[in-house]
């Protein structure tokens, strides 16, 4: 937060001293670009995705999971907040390339869930390669 209110305050002095609309524009883009660049470089393209699943049919949809991806799943009690209703919403990791494969499976199940898709940083556990290095040399 502190760096893009330094960032900020240049950006805005140098668009008031040359009086042009455009450099604060431009000194914008760049902060939003240098950003995303520093963000990549410390951690990485996410190559892992979160899916949410709310669906009547999360059992069916589970079991495909498993029979075409080989991923594990874990369901989450939720509750609507409109109705009150109690369901299982069903979570799973997995790699961005099987993203395709998952959606595929649900609109074929449920057309009408819905679905959530959101990158995940970092996935310790069975099946997913952590980010970490280990720089102790051992082996």
């Amino acid at each position: 937060m502190g760096y893009w209110v330094v960032e900020s305050l240049i950006i805005l002095t140098i668009g008031f001293v040359f009086k042009d609309l455009k450099l604060i524009i431009w000194g914008y883009v760049n902060l939003f670009i240098t950003t995303k660049i520093t963000n990549l470089a410390s951690e990485g393209l996410p190559y892992v995705k979160g899916i949410y699943v709310i669906s009547k049919h999360t059992d069916e949809i589970k079991e495909k999971i498993y029979d075409k991806i080989r991923r594990g799943v874990t369901f989450l009690k939720a509750e609507g907040g409109y109705t009150g209703n109690q369901f299982n919403m069903l979570f799973c990791a997995m790699n961005r390339r099987q993203v395709a494969i998952l959606r595929d499976i649900v609109k074929d199940i449920d057309p009408k869930a819905f679905v959530l898709l959101t990158d995940v940083s970092d996935v310790m556990g069975y099946g997913f390669r952590s980010r970490n290095l280990d720089l102790s040399g051992k082996e």
